[in-house]
């Protein structure tokens, strides 16, 4: 089940914008990272934006403040999910700031785990912020759970990363969208 945290949420999300913001190469329009798609060019069907990764281990304040905002949500989280506690889990994999233009995002249902890539096999818990409000669709929606998630600036949302909460971005045909997101991975 998707729970809205019972505690404030992080709050750096206007400095996380401005992080990514910074990023951009004004000539090309690109954003240091990974830019979505496939070496023939995105494929757009399935996934409308542009990614800047943030190296988990970065000691730039305002991220580092968003960490402890987002540890306090996470502890209240795992208050709701007492079983977590006996799980060894923890922030090890870097993370992104994303960006959908208008009617952009991530248009296919997926999971956090649904990838046999290495990198994706030890997720447990996801993440997101959103880093700005969206007026019209824009909504994260979870299929099994028949949820959709509008965007409002400092939400953050905390899910398992497994197939049962695959979920997918509604378009916001009038509207950029911001989310900063990442995973919790088991730690053996």
């Amino acid at each position: 089940m998707i729970r809205r945290p019972p505690r404030s949420t992080p709050k750096p999300s206007s400095a996380a914008s401005d992080v990514y913001k910074r990023q951009l190469n004004k000539e090309d329009g690109h954003v240091g990272g990974y830019t979505s798609g496939v070496a023939n060019g995105p494929d757009k069907k399935v996934k409308e934006s542009r990614d800047l990764t943030i190296p988990r281990y970065i000691k730039d304040p305002r991220i580092c403040r968003y960490i402890d905002e987002l540890a306090d949500v996470t502890t209240a989280y795992c208050e709701n999910y007492p079983v977590l506690k006996n799980v060894k889990w923890d922030l090890v994999s870097d993370f992104n700031i994303q960006w959908d233009p208008k009617g952009g995002g991530v248009h296919a249902l997926h999971c956090e785990r649904s990838d046999a890539h290495p990198q994706c096999c030890n997720r447990m818990v996801a993440w997101m912020t959103y880093l700005n409000d969206i007026e019209e669709g824009g909504e994260t929606y979870f299929k099994q759970q028949e949820c959709k998630v509008r965007p409002k600036k400092g939400l953050t949302l905390l899910w398992p990363a497994d197939w049962t909460h695959f979920h997918k971005g509604i378009p916001a045909p009038n509207e950029e969208k911001m989310i900063i997101t990442g995973w919790y991975d088991h730690v053996i």
